[in-house]
């Protein structure tokens, strides 16, 4: 997929403190909330709860798939 140029960067210097406010907005109006406690596993458990099974790697499948239409067709259920 080719990417259209749409504006010339000309400054590549970032202000950090910006950039972590509007990351911090976004989280905000996504409601997501830092959990510090997390662990793998229990991020691992949480999803198993929440019905994602790892051994189907639907994830990267669809990634796969995204790539690669030809070669990974849509799995027919």
């Amino acid at each position: 997929m080719a990417v259209k140029e749409t504006e010339i960067i000309t400054n590549k210097v970032i202000d950090k403190k910006w950039l972590q406010e509007q990351f911090a907005a976004m989280d905000t109006r996504t409601g997501f909330v830092v959990d510090k406690t997390m662990t793998i596993e229990k991020m691992r458990k949480l999803m198993l709860e929440s019905g994602v099974r790892p051994e189907k790697n639907e994830f990267s499948s669809e990634i796969l798939r995204d790539r690669y239409p030809d070669d990974y067709p849509p799995e027919q259920e």
